[in-house]
């Protein structure tokens, strides 16, 4: 029985190669973002509760000091809050620019894969139909036989 081969199979296996690191490259960026918005939330948290100290102390009569030090702290929070959303915006970017290739690579690699079926599938039918005139042939021979 004859075997199925498909003629582009070198070229759907480099596609499925290209569409696979694609994805773990999508992973990988989709990962870092969310490592970025997990460090935003810590920052926003800190922000929070530093301020929520800062207030008590302003209540209690803290020395001004030891306030300029909250003060510079709430500062650098911001500074660094800025920073994450800045590096968060342009992870985003990034992901949404890798999910366009990952795309791009999946129609690629489908329009291969249904090719490939396709031909399959016609392969299997013309191996019918000969099978077939091979049995219509012996019935033939067999009745003329008779």
């Amino acid at each position: 029985m004859a075997k199925f081969r498909f003629s582009l199979q070198a070229l759907l296996r480099r596609r499925e190669d290209v569409e696979q690191a694609a994805r773990d490259e999508m992973m990988l960026r989709v990962s870092r973002q969310q490592q970025e918005q997990q460090k935003l939330d810590e920052l926003k948290s800190r922000r929070v509760e530093t301020s929520a100290e800062m207030a008590e102390k302003q209540l209690e009569d803290t020395a001004y000091g030891e306030l300029i030090y909250y003060r510079m702290y709430l500062d650098r929070l911001d500074y660094e809050i800025e920073n994450s959303q800045r590096r968060l915006v342009r992870l985003r970017a990034e992901a949404e620019v890798q999910r366009k290739v990952l795309v791009e690579a999946s129609k690629k690699r489908k329009i291969l894969t249904s090719l490939r079926d396709k031909k399959e599938k016609e392969f299997k039918l013309e191996l019918e139909k000969t099978f077939q005139r091979e049995i219509d042939e012996i019935v033939v021979l067999r009745h003329k036989r008779t």
